[in-house]
């Protein structure tokens, strides 16, 4: 029977030493959520914001340890009457 490789765990500070490249990838972050909201006619501007979302984080999301998560109010949000 084969041995299970041994993970890497994180040093202090977060480093992985000796990590392999799938490790290499992840990393501990703050998820914050921003809505995206536009009228019917101007979706356009939605996904551009959305895009903006995607740009930011793959600029800055490890470095600063905080990921976008883009929700749009078409897909995630509904009305609720009283």
């Amino acid at each position: 029977m084969r041995k299970r490789p041994q993970i890497p765990r994180p040093q202090e500070g977060g480093l992985l030493i000796g990590a392999t490249s799938r490790l290499e990838m992840e990393f501990a972050s703050t998820s914050l959520k921003g809505l995206i909201t536009s009228p019917p006619n101007f979706q356009t501007g939605a996904h551009n914001a959305e895009a903006a979302f995607g740009e930011w984080n793959a600029i800055h999301a490890e470095a600063e340890r905080v990921v976008l998560l883009p929700v749009r109010s078409e897909t995630s949000v509904f009305r609720v009457d009283n």
